[in-house]
């Protein structure tokens, strides 16, 4: 099994839900404020089983692909006095889960 954080700017929240729900992925959303600039972000936390870590990333993958073809470059760019900031879609980090315990 393995933990996924998929971390995610608050402008693509709704849409990384709905990829996850239409594709039977359920997570738990937390909501957070980076230190730079003090953008919003939202983390979904899953556990997926090894075989499945591939096939959310190519859906994640093809959701930021689409949106590449949409908006010509893959993320937002922002300007800040003379700072460029480009905001991708998705950060994921991916941990491997030796025990996994349910309480009930």
């Amino acid at each position: 099994m393995q933990l996924l954080m998929i971390i995610v700017n608050d402008e693509f929240q709704e849409e990384m839900s709905e990829l996850l729900n239409e594709n039977g992925y359920v997570a738990t959303m937390v909501a957070s404020t980076g230190q730079f600039l003090q953008y919003g972000n939202t983390t979904f936390i899953l556990g997926v089983e090894n075989n499945e870590t591939e096939n959310l990333m190519t859906l994640i993958e093809t959701k930021t692909k689409s949106k590449t073809q949409n908006n010509e470059d893959s993320g937002i760019t922002i300007s800040l006095d003379s700072t460029r900031i480009k905001k991708g879609f998705a950060s994921i980090f991916i941990m491997n889960v030796e025990n996994y315990v349910q309480t009930k």
